[in-house]
């Protein structure tokens, strides 16, 4: 980064690594218990050769200024450039920033230009991105200001800071095939999970013409399926237990019943939820891969604060609903046979405030 760059930022290099302590970092994790159109295709990288494929997947940072944010997804950045066996790739799982879709352009430039500056200031890894929910703008048009004409409007914004030619798009890696999908979709003036139409037909079309003995690995940022919201997102209702439509995939039975066609599926990989998952179902392994942010860079307590002013009739009481996961990131192992390991690795952190 020139030193007009790092003016510019606001943040230079040695100043973010310093807050990182990245020469202090070590590559110690924590083991996770397990629970029960044409792609676009980029080459595999030379050092996949050795057979298998290892993915960070780094997913939920939610950058921001404040809550020491920017150290905290420096640092974890940096965590991940000292682990001694290097991912073949890094996947950016989502909400990269804090806050777009309802917020002013001032502060959404503000959030993309410290995401930027932290992102650029430390390795560089080959990087895929899978946009979320936070990482569009205005679409809450009241409270954004917005029009919907504006040339940075949508998704418009964060493809052009990550340099996205497209949402949905493929990537063979060590003999696998990684697909990353777009899984926003509009809902009023929010969003739900669902894929939409044309790039449900993409999909159908790539799972027809991978050969079936190439394993897949699917990315999304909202959940497939994902049994863990049940306990920290769920509403009790009289006609049961109800989750949002913005923490499941909402066009689930479709991609199931697609996944049945093609054996060759292995793994579902996604944030959102804050939490750490593994399930297998119908010969798919779902895993939600818990978040940079941990409780979005606050502790247990000040999050059940918010809850508590928040609380309405119905709600599961928040002092009942388990934290999030800690702040860290997931390595994937996806072997050529097509089994799948995965670690969660939290790293050095304390949160600002309980």
């Amino acid at each position: 980064m020139s030193t007009r760059e790092s003016d510019r930022h606001g943040l230079s290099r040695r100043e973010l690594l310093k807050a990182a302590g990245v020469t202090a970092l070590a590559g110690s994790g924590a083991s996770l218990a397990a629970c029960a159109t044409s792609s676009r295709v980029v080459s595999a990288p030379a050092e996949a050769a050795r057979g298998g494929v290892r993915l960070c997947h780094f997913t939920d940072p939610h950058i921001r200024p404040e809550f020491n944010a920017v150290e905290g997804t420096a640092a974890a950045w940096a965590h991940v450039c000292a682990q001694p066996q290097k991912p073949d790739l890094v996947v950016l799982g989502g909400d990269l920033i804090m806050h777009s879709m309802d917020q002013k352009a001032s502060r959404v430039e503000e959030l993309w230009r410290v995401w930027r500056s932290t992102f650029d200031a430390a390795c560089r890894l080959p990087t895929e991105v899978c946009i979320g929910n936070h990482d569009i703008w205005g679409w809450n048009k009241g409270q954004s200001g917005s029009t919907g004409s504006e040339a940075r409007w949508g998704k418009r914004w964060v493809s052009e800071v990550m340099q996205l030619t497209s949402l949905y798009r493929t990537r063979d890696v060590g003999g696998w095939r990684i697909i990353i999908l777009d899984s926003i979709s509009p809902l009023g003036d929010s969003y739900e999970g669902r894929l939409d139409d044309a790039q449900f037909e993409w999909l159908r079309g790539v799972l027809a013409s991978t050969p079936s003995t190439m394993p897949v690995c699917i990315v999304t940022h909202i959940p497939i399926l994902c049994i863990s919201t049940v306990a920290v997102d769920a509403q009790v209702r009289e006609q049961g237990i109800i989750t949002g439509r913005g923490a499941v995939m909402m066009d689930v039975h479709r991609l199931l019943a697609l996944f049945r066609q093609h054996p060759n599926v292995k793994v579902c990989l996604s944030g959102h939820i804050h939490t750490t998952e593994r399930m297998e179902y119908d010969g798919v392994t779902y895993i939600c891969s818990g978040a940079v942010s941990g409780m979005w860079w606050r502790g247990i307590e000040a999050n059940r604060k918010r809850g508590r002013e928040r609380w309405k009739e119905g709600d599961v009481p928040v002092d009942l609903r388990p934290a999030r996961a800690k702040p860290g990131y997931m390595l994937v192992d996806l072997g050529p046979d097509g089994s799948v390991a995965n670690r969660y690795v939290e790293f050095p952190w304390t949160y600002a405030e309980p």
